[in-house]
């Protein structure tokens, strides 16, 4: 969640759920062995009683969206969303403070800024929504960033350390270091919308399951708010391998939060906690669960100890994001005292504790389950679509109509930013289309007409990509410092034939018009058999 950014587009949230074994208060017992997978289990919580662990100095102030791992010596070690104070922070809205506690929360050492934005980068604007796991000697921390002075279009970006102390490394689209920073997820879709960010991460079976917020605009022109899932390899390129499973948590209303899941080896289970009527006196706290990770269940939650005005939850797991059932456990969340107070909260610290019962009855264990978003009404895709269009006059379909002297158009980015990462070409635009055959081996783009003039309008940098449910797309080939130099129609092959509903041209680097505005402008867009 950027702090930029208010009422509409506030912050997303998404849910999760949370089960481990009954029976901590403060003694917590072990369950000895590890629980069969394949069972069937009902879930379900308790908010213990806790403390405020930060409150406001001034008029404003914040310590939100805390992601909390207890280390190997037992320590428990905490990353807050933070204001920043000092002038050198001047250019950015949050900052990441650290701070530990060996006695499960009594008592805290003094904060620090971890992490704050790199100035001249991608991320200047904003560090915000840690999430953080201790893999091969290091401290990998995803985080929410955006190119957006506004706070929308967010993405998810990574960087590692081998102390919370030190120089983070920045991922920077090929490996570790350097001035330049790259998400590990990109939102690229409309930039009137949140996009994506408030990331959750969990190590399973070397494999690292990455959970991050989604909310923008399905090619439907349905405006969502979603919980996403990335999936990569257990290690330090682990952004080169992540590909996308699609939507795990949909149907969400807008008002329902970010979702931080971990997962409980003692049960085989994801569990994870989220807010609902975030920030309102009807607010409270969320759960859901999956035996696979992939699909979820809400669960009960008995959370009348919980404060109200209450958002951005994070709950207690260890560096591969595991719930340690010897050991209490905790969730973390900002909250307003006495009612909405926009970037004035405390923070709140209080221990959770779980009951799981094994289910034998088969419909019982199926009810509850989290509805999907599709991509379409009723799996009706429209014969093209696109990020956005300029008009009535300039959309989508005018980039199927036959007619050279028309041209689909998307939106203008006039942005200068505050550095060369921030300027308007850097936002992506793309036009879809629905394949009338069962495969296409081509994709044939004529660029808009050259009135004598010049070429206009066409990307710089590109991917052709496909989908079979409009959400969920997959890169065929990508161009970069690509140039025309006629408006004649160019064919792209794919290398072979590719079997999909849909194709598209995703612009990741956009060229200008004869304004001197960066926009994506096509005159037609077809597929080759």
């Amino acid at each position: 969640m950027n702090t930029k950014t208010k009422t509409v587009i506030m912050c997303v949230a998404c849910g999760l759920c949370l089960a481990l074994a009954a029976g901590l208060l403060c003694g917590f017992f072990a369950v000895s062995g590890t629980v069969r997978r394949g069972k069937t289990y009902e879930v379900s919580a308790a908010i213990r009683e806790g403390q405020t662990i930060y409150v406001p100095r001034g008029d404003s102030g914040y310590r939100y969206g805390p992601t909390m791992m207890y280390n190997e010596n037992g320590t428990l070690e905490a990353w807050f969303s933070s204001l920043p104070e000092g002038a050198q922070y001047a250019h950015c809205w949050d900052v990441l403070t650290y701070r530990s506690t060996s006695d499960y929360g009594e008592h805290w050492t003094d904060e620090y800024v971890s992490i704050a934005p790199l100035d001249g980068t991608e991320e200047a604007f904003s560090v915000c929504d840690p999430a953080v796991i201790f893999m091969d000697g290091w401290y990998y921390m995803f985080y929410t960033s955006t190119i957006e002075a506004e706070g929308r279009y967010n993405n998810v970006y990574a960087a590692r350390a081998v102390s919370p102390d030190s120089v983070w490394e920045r991922w920077n689209g090929n490996g570790w270091g350097g001035n330049v920073v790259k998400p590990v997820v990109t939102y690229g879709s409309n930039a009137l919308h949140y996009g994506i960010g408030e990331p959750s991460v969990v190590i399973v079976d070397g494999k690292l399951y990455l959970y991050y917020t989604y909310k923008g605009m399905l090619g439907n022109g349905r405006v969502v708010n979603q919980t996403r899932l990335t999936i990569g390899d257990a290690n330090e390129n682990f952004p080169l391998t992540l590909r996308e499973y699609g939507v795990v948590v949909g149907d969400k209303e807008s008002d329902e939060d970010s979702l931080d899941v971990k997962y409980a080896d003692d049960y085989g289970i994801f569990i994870g906690v989220t807010t609902d009527k975030r920030m309102s006196y009807r607010s409270r706290i969320k759960m859901y669960y999956s035996y696979d990770g992939k699909n979820f269940k809400e669960a009960e939650v008995e959370d009348s100890a919980a404060k109200k005005y209450l958002h951005n939850i994070g709950i207690t797991g260890d560096g591969q994001g595991h719930i340690d059932l010897s050991k209490p456990q905790f969730v973390c969340y900002a909250y307003s005292e006495g009612g909405f107070a926009w970037g004035k909260w405390n923070t709140e610290f209080q221990q959770i504790t779980f009951s799981i019962k094994e289910v034998f009855d088969a419909d019982k264990a199926a009810n509850r389950r989290v509805t999907i978003d599709p991509g379409f009404e009723g799996g009706k895709a429209p014969p093209a679509w696109a990020m956005s269009e300029a008009s009535q006059y300039r959309s989508a379909y005018e980039g199927i109509d036959g007619d050279r002297s028309t041209f689909y158009s998307s939106v203008g980015h006039n942005v200068t930013g505050i550095n060369e990462y921030h300027l308007g070409k850097w936002y992506n635009e793309s036009l879809a289309v629905k394949n009338a055959r069962s495969s296409a081996k081509a994709m044939v783009i004529a660029p808009r007409l050259d009135n004598g003039n010049g070429v206009f309008g066409f990307p710089k940098a590109f991917s052709l990509q496909y989908s079979n449910d409009g959400v969920i797309w997959r890169t065929i080939s990508s161009y970069d410092d690509y140039t025309v130099s006629s408006d004649a129609p160019i064919t792209f092959s794919f290398g072979k034939k590719i079997k999909a509903k849909y194709f598209r041209i995703l612009a990741t680097e956009l060229g200008q018009d004869e304004f001197g505005t960066y926009i994506l402008q096509i005159s037609e867009i077809s597929l080759k058999k």
